[in-house]
């Protein structure tokens, strides 16, 4: 949701999928344009995750927008700020897509990512931050398994617990 005063319209979003002709019309006068993007990085996605190129350059040309091309919407759309989320945010790509989105649009640029960013946006100024959510804005307490391993967890066949439930579970794992 795009909301705030602005200079014309406060915000225009567009969602997972490729540009339109009339987007950058539509668009024309906004605070913040949000797009999509995704880096068009076929052969490194090969090598990372083992993807085939073709699937993932079929996936980009039928269904997203490449980062050089929401680069373009930008600076067609001229807003005071552009912004892309449903991105590879992974820290490896980043300076990529930046790269790509930089040839084209000079402006204030922002990553919508990772999911859930607030974007404040007055008659002077514009900025942005991650969303403190109910639930995940409180520190949580340690949890002594995740630090220090499970202690009832021995190999099969050797119980080293002498705790009750430590014994069953390893009876039954015979």
């Amino acid at each position: 949701m795009c909301a705030g005063p602005g200079r014309g319209g406060p915000c225009y979003e567009r969602h997972n999928g490729r540009p339109a002709e009339l987007t950058a019309k539509y668009a024309q006068g906004a605070d913040v344009f949000v797009t999509e993007c995704q880096p068009d990085l076929a052969r490194l996605n090969l090598y990372k995750y083992g993807l085939p190129e073709f699937l993932y350059s079929y996936t980009i040309d039928i269904h997203h927008t490449v980062d050089y091309a929401a680069g373009y919407l930008m600076k067609q759309v001229n807003p005071r700020c552009g912004m892309v989320t449903h991105i590879a945010f992974d820290n490896d790509t980043l300076n990529e897509t930046s790269a790509d989105i930089r040839a084209y649009w000079d402006g204030l640029f922002l990553y919508g990512a990772p999911d859930v960013v607030v974007v404040n946006v007055t008659q002077d100024a514009i900025w942005h931050r991650e969303a403190a959510l109910p639930g995940f804005a409180d520190q949580s307490l340690p949890n002594p398994a995740v630090l220090f391993g499970d202690p009832c967890r021995s190999p099969p066949g050797k119980a080293s617990c002498r705790s009750p439930s430590c014994r069953a579970s390893s009876s039954r794992s015979n």
